[in-house]
């Protein structure tokens, strides 16, 4: 496919993560569960937002979970990490667990201002020590997102459902 690695092309093995590590997670996921609003739009409502948000952006709605102990793991590489963006951050977990875990600014951009809200409803709720440098904005990522976070990232994180042959110099690592 041409959107796989090539036979020159290794993959990297991440570390497991410590038992340290594997508790904070474990401990972040925990306060996600118990402070965090649950988002339930009705059929109507999802489909209102669809058609004011994201049809006009030809965005898709990926709103599916990664696993966090997985994505952990990217961040407990010894990798020089300056800053981290997630497009598409929906409640903002992964960027409070990427800032939590990096103490480096983290941003989160949300193009649903249903999902948008109540990841600010969940950061305001996380005590201060455990959220980091977090950074959240509702709105297009390429309208909305501030230049500090261009210019700061060093890692950015799309996740998107597949809709199509990707870009040339796109390289997928998960599907």
């Amino acid at each position: 496919a041409g959107n796989s690695l090539r036979p020159t092309e290794r993959l990297v093995e991440l570390p497991p993560l410590s038992e340290e590590r594997r508790q904070e997670v474990t401990g972040l996921m925990g306060d996600f569960d118990r402070l965090y609003p649950t988002v339930a739009l009705k059929q109507h409502e999802m489909r209102a937002e669809y058609q004011a948000h994201f049809r006009p952006q030809a965005s898709s709605q990926a709103w599916e979970e990664m696993d966090p102990m997985s994505f952990a793991q990217l961040f407990s590489a010894e990798l020089p990490i300056k800053g981290f963006v997630d497009v598409g951050s929906g409640l903002g977990k992964l960027v409070v667990m990427a800032s939590s875990m990096t103490r480096v600014p983290c941003w989160g951009v949300e193009l649903s201002p249903t999902r948008a809200a109540a990841a600010a409803e969940g950061l305001k709720r996380l005590a201060e020590g455990r959220r980091g440098d977090v950074r959240l904005v509702q709105g297009n990522c390429l309208r909305d997102l501030p230049r500090e976070a261009l210019e700061r990232a060093s890692h950015f994180l799309l996740t998107m459902r597949r809709v199509g042959k990707l870009p040339a110099g796109t390289r997928q690592v998960a599907e």
